[in-house]
C-alpha cells in the first residue's frame, strides 16, 4: 500500500495520509518487501540449498514480530559459510536473507540492516554468471532491486554517493530491453521518478537537470500505452512527489512550469485527473500562503479538468468541494460578491450530484450554510439566512451524535440564531426594545456557558460566540464591562487553538487578534476611568502579532494593516508622537494599495487616513480625501440594490459618511470655496445621486453617436431594474430563493448579481468607448462648479456645511464666487443639540401638547441665532430683495431641523416674522437636481389636469372637504376616491396628469427600512418609496403630499441621504413638492389647499410655469394658515417645499 499526503490529493486515489512523515513516506515507496524468488527460484533452492529451503517454507509468511525476525536471520546467516562463493546455490542464499532482512528492515529501519541488503545484492551481482539447464537469476531485477535500496538508504540517512549511484543504475537498466526480463518499462519509469525526486535541492544545476530528465520520464511513463492501472499509478506517483515537492518549497514558480510541461504530455481531456491534482496542489497552496495567483492556478486547473469528468465520479466531487472551499476564504479575504455566489452555486451543483445517503453530503451542507450566513451578513438577504437555517440541520440530521460536523452543525444554528438577534439590535432604537435584546442576549450567554463545558476540540468556536454575544449586550447597554468581557473570551479562544472552521489555524490565529485589537479600541472610545491609552497599546501589539502571520501577498493582510494605522494614529494624537504619526500615515497608503480588499473597507481607512492627516496637518490630506472619495463612489456602484447600498451608508458606514463634509471644510480652509461646493454636491444624497446617473440625459451623446447612445441607456435602464426590483432584506420584499420539491434551488437573488456583474462591465466599457469621443471626455463625471452655480439662477442657494472639524455656511450665487459666512466654534455641538432635542419631543410627546410647542419654539429661536440672523444679514449685505427666492440645502443634522421657520425675528411691535416670512425657501438636496428639475419647463398656458387621490375614513373624515375645495378650484381634475385609489389606477394617472395631490394617511418607515415608506391607499394598498422610484414621469410638473411624514427624515445617522416620499416624487420627475416635516392635523389639508390652489391657478401668474409658482403659493398659503385662530406653531412649520 502507497502511503500519500491526502491533504492536497483527491480522495479518489484511496491512499493514506502519512504527511508528518516525509522520510518514511520516501521510504515505503522505495523499499516495499519484495519476494524476488520465482517457483523455479525455489526448485533450484530446494536442490542446492535444501536447509535453507526447509527453513524458508516453514517461514514463507514471515512473523510481524522483531525477535522472530530476528532468530530467522540469525539461522540464516549462520548457513551462510555452508555456501561458498563457488556453490551454485549461494546467489538464492543471499536472495532468501536480504528478503527477511528487508522485512526487518520495514518495521526497525536499522542501518545496518540495510547496509547487509545492498552488500548481499552488490555480492550477488559480483558472483560468477552462472546458467542452469539454459536459465539463471533474473539478474536485472536484482541490479534494479541494488537501485531501490540505495534511494532508500540516502532517504532516510542521506549519504549523497548512494543517490547518485541509484540514478546512475537506474541510467542503465532504462537502456536494457527489459520486456526481455519480464518487467515492465512503467514500473521502471515510476520508480526512476521517485529517485530523480530526491535529489538535493542545493546544487541548482543538478535540480534543472534532475527536472529535465523527470519531466522526460513523466512524459514518457504517460505515452506508453498502458493499462489503466498503469497510469492511475503513474498518476500516483507524481502526484505523491509533486505533493512531497510542494511541502519543501516556498517559491513555486519553477514547479509551477515545470508541471506544465509534464501536462503537455498529452490532450487536455485525456488525463483530466493531474489537473484535478494540480488544483489541489495549489488551493493548498493558497490556503497556507493566501496569495491570490495559487487561487487563480487553482481555479485554472479545476476549469480545464472540469469538461473531461464524470457527473458524480469521486475526483469531480473532490475538485467542486475544493473550489467551495477556496471561494468562500477568498471571498472572506477580499469581500467580493461574485466569488460568494459561485461558491454557493458550486455547493449547490455538488448537492445536486450527491445522493441523499452519500458521507460527504452533510459537510456540503454544513459548508453551503457556512456560505449563505456570509451573504447575509454582506447584502442582509434574509432568504438566505432562512436557507442556511435548513442546511444546518439537515447536516445535523445526518451526523452521528458527538461527531464534530454535529458540533459544527448546532453551533451553525446557534449563529443564525445570534444573527436574527443582533440584526434586532441594529435596527432597534427604542429602550424598551434594546432591554428585551439585552435581557435575551444574557439567556443566549448562559446557554454558551453551559455548552462550553461540554465541548471539546470546537471549545474556539463556543468563545468566539460569547464574545460576540457580550458586543451586542454592549451595543444594547452601553456597558463596557461587557467589552471587557468579550476581549477575555478572545483570549481564552486563542489559547483554546482550532475553532472546527475550514479555516487554516494561523487563520483562525489571526482574525481573533484582529478582533481583540478591534475591541480594544473600542473601549478606548468608551469615556471611562483609567489609563485608556493601555488600551491602544495592547491593540497595536495584538495587530503586530497578526501581521507576523499575515506576510505581504497575503490577500487578507489589509484588515490588521488598517486596524493598526488607525491605532497609531490615536496614539500619535493623544500623546504627540512623531514616530508613530508617520508610521501610521505610510500603513494607511500600504493597506489601499492592498490590491484583494473589499471596496467598502477601503473606503472606511481612506476616511480615517483623511481624518487624521487633517488633524495632523499632514501633508497627505489632500491626496487621503481624494482617495476617499473614489472609494466612495465606487463602492456605492459595486451594492446591487437600493437597500444595500442605504444598508451601506447607514451601518457599515457608520461614523464615516461625514468625509465629504470634512473634505469641504478642509478645501475652504485652504481657500477653494468652489472645490469645497463641488465636493458637496458630490458627497451627499449619494443614493438619490447615483440613481439619477443612471438617468442621465444622452442627448448630446446622440448627436455624435445614436448606437452607442442606445446601448448605454439600455444597459442604464436594466440596471435601474434591477437596484429596484428584487429586495435583499434589509425591506419586506420578494422571496428570492425558491428549492423545488426535485431539491433544485432557483436563486433569484443569484441570478440577479451575476447579470448586475455582466451589465455593470458593459457600462464600464461603454463609458470607456464615450469619453473618447470628441467633447465627452467628462462624461457623466463630477460636475464643476461653473455648471452647479446655475442652481442659484432664480435665487441664492445656502449650503450648510455642518462639520465637526469646522462648519461653514456657503451662499452660492450665478454670477459671483461663493460667499462663506464663518460660523461660531460652538456651531457644530449646538447643531446637534438642536437636531437631538427636536427628535426627542417628537418621539417623546404629542405634536399638539404644550410641551412640544415649548420645544419647537426653543428649537426655531436657536435656530436662528445660528443660522438665520447671519444669513439674512449677509443676504441683506448682497442686496438680496426680500421676497426674493431662496433655496436650503443643509447637511448632517441640519437636515431634519425647519430652516425655512427659523425666528422669529427680533421685533417691537407688529406680528411675529419668520425667515420664510423674508424670503420665500424650497429645499434641493443637491444643486443638480435643483438644476435638472428647471430643464424642460413647460410654458402652456392652458392649465395641465389635477390627479387627486383621496382616501376619506373615520380617521381622516377631513379629505372629504379637501377633495371638494380643490374639485371647485381645479374644475380639469381627475378624482380618485375610497376603491378606485389602488396602487394600479394612481400609478397609471400619474403617467397622465402632470398635477397629482394626495390627501390620504402617508405611513413612516421602520427604523432602517425608508424604502417602506408609503401612501396608504384602498384597503391597506401601499404605494411605497420603492414603488414610485420605479417611475418615469418627465412631463410631471407639480405633486402636493397632503399626508403625514412625507418629507421627514427618518435616518437619524445619515441624514443627507433624504429617503422620504418628498424626495422620491422629485426624483420620478415633478419638478416641484410639497410634503410634510411630521403628522399634520386632518382640517389643515382643506384649509391650505383653499389658498394654495387659489393662488396657484390664479391669472396673476400666467406666464410663470405651474411647478414654479408652488412654492410663493404654498408660503402663502401658510401664512393664512397661521392667522387661523387656533393653529399652532407645529402645524404651518410642518409644511415644506421641494424643488424649482
Amino acid at each position: 500500500t502507497r502511503h500519500w499526503p491526502s491533504s492536497t490529493h483527491p480522495p479518489s486515489s484511496a491512499c493514506a495520509s502519512d504527511t508528518n512523515r516525509p522520510s518514511r513516506f520516501l521510504h515505503t515507496l522505495s523499499l516495499r518487501r519484495c519476494n524476488s524468488l520465482s517457483e523455479s527460484d525455489i526448485q533450484f533452492l530446494a536442490h542446492f540449498t535444501p536447509i535453507i529451503y526447509r527453513r524458508h517454507a516453514s517461514v514463507a509468511s514471515y512473523s510481524p514480530f522483531p525477535n522472530a525476525m530476528d532468530d530467522d536471520i540469525a539461522f540464516y546467516q549462520s548457513q551462510l559459510p555452508s555456501y561458498n562463493t563457488r556453490h551454485p546455490g549461494r546467489p538464492y542464499a543471499l536472495l532468501v536473507l536480504v528478503n527477511v532482512l528487508l522485512s526487518r528492515y520495514g518495521v526497525s529501519n536499522r542501518k545496518e540492516d540495510i547496509d547487509q541488503i545492498i552488500s548481499y545484492f552488490a555480492e550477488i551481482l559480483l558472483l560468477p554468471f552462472r546458467t542452469i539447464n539454459g536459465r539463471c537469476l533474473n539478474y536485472v531485477q536484482i541490479f534494479f532491486q541494488l537501485a531501490r535500496a540505495l534511494t532508500g538508504r540516502f532517504a532516510l540517512f542521506g549519504q549523497r554517493e548512494d543517490l547518485g549511484y541509484a540514478i546512475k543504475y537506474m541510467h542503465h537498466i532504462l537502456h536494457i530491453p527489459l520486456e526481455t526480463f519480464g518487467i515492465a518499462r512503467a514500473h521502471i519509469l515510476s520508480e526512476f521518478m521517485l529517485t530523480l525526486y530526491q535529489l538535493p535541492k542545493s546544487d541548482p544545476c543538478e535540480e534543472s537537470e534532475s527536472m529535465d530528465e523527470f519531466i522526460a520520464l513523466c512524459r514518457e511513463a504517460m505515452a506508453l500505452k498502458a493499462s489503466n492501472e498503469h497510469r492511475t499509478m503513474v498518476f500516483d506517483v507524481m502526484s505523491g512527489i509533486l505533493n512531497k515537492r510542494f511541502s519543501m518549497v516556498s517559491d513555486l514558480g519553477e514547479f509551477q512550469r515545470n508541471y506544465y510541461h509534464i501536462l503537455q504530455a498529452y490532450k487536455p481531456g485525456e488525463f483530466p485527473e493531474l489537473q484535478v491534482s494540480l488544483a489541489h496542489i495549489q488551493g493548498q497552496r493558497f490556503l497556507s500562503t493566501g496569495r491570490g495567483e495559487p487561487f487563480q492556478e487553482a481555479v485554472a486547473a479545476s476549469d480545464r479538468a472540469a469538461p473531461f469528468l464524470l457527473r458524480g465520479d469521486p475526483i469531480h466531487i473532490s475538485m467542486l468541494t475544493l473550489l467551495v472551499v477556496l471561494k468562500h476564504l477568498r471571498f472572506m479575504y477580499e469581500g467580493q460578491p461574485e466569488s460568494l455566489e459561485e461558491a454557493i452555486s458550486s455547493c449547490r451543483t455538488a448537492l445536486d450530484i450527491l445522493p441523499p445517503t452519500h458521507p460527504d453530503r452533510s459537510s456540503l451542507l454544513t459548508i453551503l450554510s457556512q456560505v449563505l450566513i456570509l451573504r447575509f451578513k454582506r447584502f442582509g438577504q434574509e432568504d438566505s439566512l432562512t436557507e442556511a437555517d435548513q442546511c444546518a440541520r439537515e447536516a445535523l440530521e445526518n451526523q452521528p451524535n458527538g461527531s464534530t460536523g454535529d458540533t459544527t452543525s448546532n453551533m451553525l444554528i446557534s449563529m443564525i440564531s445570534h444573527l436574527r438577534n443582533r440584526q434586532m439590535v441594529d435596527f432597534a432604537e427604542e429602550p424598551r426594545l434594546r432591554e428585551e435584546l439585552a435581557k435575551h442576549f444574557e439567556d443566549l450567554a448562559s446557554q454558551e456557558h453551559a455548552d462550553l463545558r461540554t465541548l471539546g476540540d470546537n471549545r474556539m468556536g463556543s468563545l468566539l460566540s460569547l464574545a460576540k454575544i457580550c458586543e451586542c449586550r454592549y451595543k444594547c447597554t452601553e456597558k463596557v464591562e461587557y467589552l471587557n468581557e468579550a476581549v477575555k473570551f478572545y483570549r481564552t479562544a486563542l489559547a483554546a487553538g482550532a475553532s472546527g472552521s475550514p479555516l487554516p489555524p494561523h487563520e483562525d490565529e489571526c482574525r481573533t487578534l484582529v478582533r481583540i485589537a478591534k475591541t480594544l479600541l473600542r473601549m478606548y472610545c468608551c469615556p471611562q476611568g483609567g489609563d485608556r491609552l493601555l488600551y491602544v497599546n495592547e491593540a497595536i501589539t495584538a495587530l503586530r502579532q497578526a501581521l507576523e502571520l499575515r506576510p505581504p501577498g497575503h490577500m487578507a493582510r489589509f484588515k490588521p494593516l488598517g486596524f493598526l494605522a488607525v491605532a497609531l494614529a490615536i496614539r500619535s494624537n493623544a500623546q504627540f508622537t512623531f514616530d508613530d504619526m508617520e508610521e501610521s500615515m505610510s500603513l494607511f497608503q500600504t493597506a489601499l494599495r492592498e490590491e484583494y480588499a473589499k471596496t467598502p473597507s477601503k473606503y472606511k481607512v481612506a476616511s480615517h487616513w483623511a481624518m487624521y492627516s487633517h488633524i495632523f496637518g499632514h501633508n497627505s490630506a489632500p491626496k487621503a480625501y481624494r482617495t476617499a472619495m473614489t472609494l466612495m463612489q465606487d463602492a456605492l456602484v459595486s451594492e446591487p440594490t437600493v437597500q444595500a447600498k442605504h444598508h451601506l451608508i447607514k451601518k457599515v458606514w457608520e461614523g464615516f459618511i461625514s468625509t465629504p463634509l470634512r473634505y469641504a471644510s478642509y478645501q475652504i480652509r485652504v481657500g477653494f470655496t468652489q472645490n469645497a461646493v463641488e465636493i458637496l454636491e458630490q458627497g451627499r444624497t449619494l443614493l438619490w445621486s447615483e440613481m439619477r446617473g443612471l438617468r442621465a440625459s444622452t442627448d448630446r451623446l446622440r448627436s455624435v453617436n445614436s448606437g452607442l447612445a442606445e446601448q448605454f441607456l439600455r444597459v442604464n435602464r436594466r440596471l435601474e431594474v434591477l437596484a429596484t426590483s428584487v429586495s435583499n432584506g434589509y425591506g419586506d420584499g420578494l422571496a428570492t430563493i425558491d428549492i423545488h420539491q426535485d431539491g433544485h434551488t432557483t436563486d433569484a437573488f443569484g441570478e440577479m448579481l451575476g447579470e448586475r456583474h455582466a451589465l455593470l462591465r458593459e457600462r464600464e466599457r461603454l463609458l470607456s468607448r464615450i469619453r473618447s469621443l470628441p467633447g465627452l471626455r467628462n462624461f457623466l463625471e463630477a460636475v464643476p462648479f461653473d455648471t452647479l452655480k446655475a442652481a442659484a439662477s432664480s435665487g441664492p442657494v445656502i449650503l450648510v456645511n455642518h462639520c465637526m472639524m469646522s462648519s461653514d455656511i456657503i451662499i452660492i450665487l450665478c454670477d459671483s464666487p461663493p460667499i462663506v459666512i464663518p460660523t461660531a466654534p460652538d456651531f457644530f455641538r449646538k447643531g446637534q443639540e438642536l437636531a437631538e432635542q427636536l427628535f426627542n419631543a417628537r418621539r417623546d410627546h404629542a405634536l399638539e401638547s404644550k410641551h412640544y410647542q415649548r420645544e419647537l419654539t426653543s428649537v426655531l429661536q436657536n435656530l436662528y441665532k445660528l443660522v438665520g440672523e447671519p444669513v439674512i444679514r449677509r443676504l441683506r449685505m448682497l442686496q438680496v430683495p426680500e421676497q426674493s427666492r431662496v433655496w436650503w440645502c443643509p447637511t448632517s443634522s441640519f437636515c431634519s431641523l425647519p430652516l425655512h421657520a427659523a425666528g422669529p425675528l427680533p421685533s417691537e411691535d407688529g406680528p411675529k416674522r419668520y425667515f420664510s416670512d423674508i424670503y420665500v425657501c424650497s429645499y434641493t438636496p443637491t444643486l443638480s437636481a435643483l438644476i435638472e428639475a428647471r430643464q424642460g419647463a413647460l410654458h402652456s398656458q392652458e392649465p395641465p389636469s389635477l390627479l387627486v387621490v383621496g382616501l376619506p375614513d373615520a380617521s381622516l373624515p377631513g379629505v372629504r372637504g379637501e377633495i371638494k375645495v380643490i374639485r371647485d378650484l381645479v374644475p380639469q381634475s381627475s378624482i380618485l376616491v375610497g376603491r378606485e385609489a389602488t396602487t394600479g389606477t394612481v400609478t397609471e394617472g400619474l403617467q397622465k396628469h402632470r398635477l397629482v395631490h394626495f390627501a390620504c394617511h402617508g405611513t413612516l418607515a421602520r427604523s432602517g427600512q425608508p424604502f417602506d415608506a408609503a401612501f396608504e391607499l384602498y384597503k391597506d394598498d401601499l404605494l411605497t418609496l420603492l414603488d414610485i422610484m420605479k417611475h418615469r414621469l418627465p412631463a410631471a410638473e407639480f405633486a402636493f403630499l397632503s399626508a403625514c411624514h412625507t418629507a421627514e427624515w427618518t435616518d437619524k445617522w445619515a441624514p443627507d441621504e433624504a429617503l422620504h416620499l418628498t424626495a422620491a416624487m422629485h426624483y420620478c420627475g415633478f419638478r416641484s413638492v410639497v410634503g410634510t416635516l411630521w403628522a399634520m392635523a386632518d382640517t389643515d389639508g382643506r384649509d391650505l389647499s383653499a389658498h394654495f390652489y387659489k393662488a396657484m391657478f390664479s391669472s396673476s401668474n400666467n406666464n410663470v410655469p405651474f411647478a414654479e409658482r408652488s412654492a410663493k403659493a404654498l408660503r402663502d398659503a401658510v401664512q393664512k394658515l397661521r392667522r387661523k385662530r387656533g393653529v399652532t406653531l407645529e402645524r404651518w412649520v410642518n409644511f415644506v417645499h421641494y424643488g424649482v
